[in-house]
């Protein structure tokens, strides 16, 4: 599931979104946090990406799958766009 949600938020940034585009992907205790940003203004004040009627986001949320969180949101907190899809893994030694 992992390439495929890498696949769909890159392509998602590729057509809407403008400039470079950077993937990361960070370890947590039981998700993998995969973060893809372009250098766009951001996303619309309105737009919620677990609310999205796009395909490709109703793609992601539903391979990402955590229980804790959002399985998607957009990342505000940063001047470009940044969006966040956390993925469900088992807890290391679990």
């Amino acid at each position: 599931h992992l390439g495929l949600i890498v696949v769909e938020l890159v392509t998602n940034a590729m057509k809407h979104g403008r400039g470079n585009v950077t993937v990361s992907v960070v370890r947590e205790p039981t998700a993998l946090a995969i973060a893809v940003s372009d250098e766009g203004a951001g996303f619309p004040a309105r737009f919620d990406a677990a609310e999205s009627a796009g395909l490709g986001l109703k793609i992601v949320s539903s391979m990402a799958g955590h229980d804790q969180e959002p399985a998607i949101l957009v990342d505000r907190s940063v001047p470009f766009s940044r969006i966040v899809a956390r993925m469900a893994v088992k807890a290391a030694g679990g």
